[in-house]
């Protein structure tokens, strides 16, 4: 059974089943005890391979969004040492480092509920097919809290195209009120979205990208924040990046 479960026709998940067993090896074992115990090794095995079967179907979709959009490896370790670089500077705990990069790493994941050839489209985006995208904010949360016990983040992915002047999206969320991991991420993100080449637009120099971000203080990204990013790159980490 546990091989055909790992030879299933779905492409994007892995059947996992739970197996609970227990022998009866003398005649003064009670059925029903017997029973009982093999339903507890059961949940056993249910609560100790559950975890592994629910980072499987993550694995999928981000292998799934380095194939067919800009969500690569490469785009993740680049923007991780962006968001930490600023973390650093900023002295925030372990805990939330460690929220941050678990955010770079998934923040897109809702993109797999947008069709592909949105996704890769040349031109402006209609009314329609803008709307469809700004759904990927709640679309990752509901597929990160599906897996909150493993990945507790699905909030701050709710969250991670929330502007500091409060028109962002989806809930216009703005100022402090915003958490502070995603307030670093959002300016990383831009940079490194701004000195990469994008379906719909060219790459930016380092220089023009950071004087979008200081146009962009006190609209889109905290003012405190772009600053401080602006300084760590001018003094040479963006070539590093």
């Amino acid at each position: 059974i546990k091989t055909e479960c790992k030879n299933n026709p779905l492409d994007f998940i892995q059947i996992s089943i739970s197996f609970g067993l227990a022998t009866k090896e003398s005649k003064d074992v009670n059925l029903i005890d017997l029973y009982k115990k093999a339903e507890s090794n059961m949940y056993h095995n249910k609560l100790a391979e559950s975890k592994a079967a629910k980072l499987s179907i993550i694995k999928f979709l981000t292998h799934k969004l380095e194939k067919e959009t800009t969500e690569t490896i490469a785009h993740f370790e680049r923007l991780n040492k962006l968001s930490q670089l600023v973390g650093n500077a900023l002295n925030i705990p372990e805990i939330e480092k460690r929220r941050l990069k678990l955010l770079c790493q998934y923040h897109d994941v809702g993109t797999v509920a947008i069709p592909i050839e949105i996704l890769n489209k040349k031109d402006a985006l209609n009314k329609n097919e803008w709307e469809i995208v700004k759904g990927h904010c709640e679309s990752g949360y509901h597929i990160i809290t599906a897996f909150r016990e493993t990945l507790v983040i699905d909030e701050l992915i709710l969250m991670h195209h929330e502007r500091w002047d409060g028109r962002g999206y989806p809930r216009n969320i703005k100022g402090k009120d915003i958490p502070e991991v995603v307030r670093i991420f959002s300016i990383a993100d831009a940079y490194e979205s701004m000195v990469n080449d994008r379906p719909y637009r060219n790459k930016m120099t380092c220089t023009q990208a950071l004087k979008v971000i200081e146009a962009e203080a006190v609209k889109q990204f905290d003012p405190d924040m772009a600053a401080l990013f602006i300084n760590i790159m001018e003094k040479g980490h963006a070539k590093a990046i």
